[in-house]
């Protein structure tokens, strides 16, 4: 079985953080929840006004794309936690959840 992070749980069931806590522990809410979306940027992180998609698989940094919003970046980014972080698959997601994927600009190594 692969282990999950806690965000990556949450997603795959469909559940924010605040309902798995009311799940397991039902005691009210005393206010230390204070954002249901815990962590939300994780694998997300912007640059210049775009939005990356990237996570360390075997101690490499994959990208999963490039993106104009947050809300993008963060539908491919959930379509990779349920599905599983296969690169390949990145035109698939985007076709799927009608976004749009902005091309990367390669960057010249330095001698």
């Amino acid at each position: 079985m692969k282990n999950l992070t806690l965000q990556e749980a949450l997603v795959k069931n469909n559940l924010s953080l605040k309902e798995a806590f009311e799940k397991c522990l039902p005691a009210p809410n005393n206010g230390s929840i204070k954002n249901e979306e815990y962590n939300n940027d994780r694998y997300i992180q912007s640059k210049r006004n775009y939005y990356y998609v990237r996570k360390c698989i075997k101690g490499k940094l994959i990208h999963f794309g490039k993106y104009k919003t947050k809300s993008d970046a963060i539908k491919v980014r959930d379509y990779f936690i349920r599905e599983g972080w296969n690169p390949l698959s990145v035109p698939k997601a985007c076709r799927e959840l009608g976004v749009e994927r902005l091309p990367q600009k390669k960057r010249k190594r330095r001698k």
